[in-house]
């Protein structure tokens, strides 16, 4: 840093009008300092930014070992969901000051326009749809399983799959008019439990399966607390057949596959049958 022409402070003056949002941490990865464009992609006041880790900011643990460009999903206070791709700088500084230099960009809408996403398959690839239940088809789901793995290994990048098996409460033999019922239940109820960047779709007639971008195994947990909720206040509401739902959940790791991700779900689904 001693041969660099600007110091810190012009630095600062420098990216506080860029309109990427650009954030300096210390050597412990604290927030230091943070331009008003990235405070306002999350929405948040400057000042409650500064020392706090960029873990906590961020929603979870930023990994520079495998990337340096990485891409967060960042809910603000507000609830508005935003894909933030983050290129990453590190800086040796004599006085351990500054350890990085992390500059944000905005890429929702480039994502939002994904083809397949939830948000946006219904109306433009019916091909693509589980029609009883408007959720993706089993080839498309796994399709989506796919990229976001290929994605999880380019970037290095958090994925959770969430799988969700159903029967009747009874323990009657499910009929395909009460599958396709079920289905649809399971949608409804997950459609509040959601962000935009997740996908939800048809494994089998009996199956669903929820993949959860950039989110670990605590975001699943979530997932499943809210659709076994809503399962009670729908019955309790509308009465008719309860809904027996069993739960499985998995993380990627490096060298995982979508196949070997969807067996070990099936293996811990057998398990929880057992």
């Amino acid at each position: 840093m001693s041969d660099f022409p600007l110091s810190a402070s012009d630095c600062q003056v420098l990216f506080a009008g860029l309109p990427a949002g650009i954030v300096l941490c210390d050597a412990k990865d604290q927030v230091i300092w943070a331009n008003e464009s990235f405070c306002e992609l999350l929405e948040t006041d400057c000042k409650g930014l500064i020392g706090s880790p960029l873990s906590a900011v961020l929603g979870r643990d930023p990994d520079p070992v495998r990337t340096h460009v990485d891409r967060y999903v960042i809910t603000s206070d507000s609830g508005k969901s935003r894909w933030l791709e983050c290129a990453l700088s590190h800086i040796d500084a004599t006085n351990g000051a500054v350890g990085s230099l992390r500059i944000f960009t905005d890429v929702s809408a480039f994502e939002s326009r994904s083809k397949g996403r939830v948000a946006t398959a219904a109306g433009r690839d019916p091909s693509r749809l589980d029609m009883k239940s408007g959720i993706l088809n089993r080839q498309a789901i796994i399709q989506e399983l796919s990229s976001q793995v290929s994605r999880s290994r380019r970037y290095g990048n958090d994925l959770t799959l969430v799988q969700i098996q159903f029967v009747p409460e009874s323990g009657a033999e499910a009929s395909e008019e009460w599958n396709d019922t079920a289905r649809r239940r399971i949608a409804e109820c997950l459609r509040e439990a959601l962000r935009w960047a997740d996908f939800v779709g048809a494994l089998s007639a009996a199956d669903v399966l929820v993949i959860l971008p950039e989110c670990g195994i605590d975001a699943a947990h979530g997932v499943i607390k809210k659709v076994e909720s809503a399962l009670v206040d729908e019955s309790r509401s509308q009465g008719g057949e309860k809904i027996r739902a069993l739960f499985a959940a998995t993380t990627w790791d490096i060298g995982d596959d979508p196949h070997g991700m969807l067996r070990g779900l099936h293996r811990e689904l057998q398990a929880t049958e057992n």
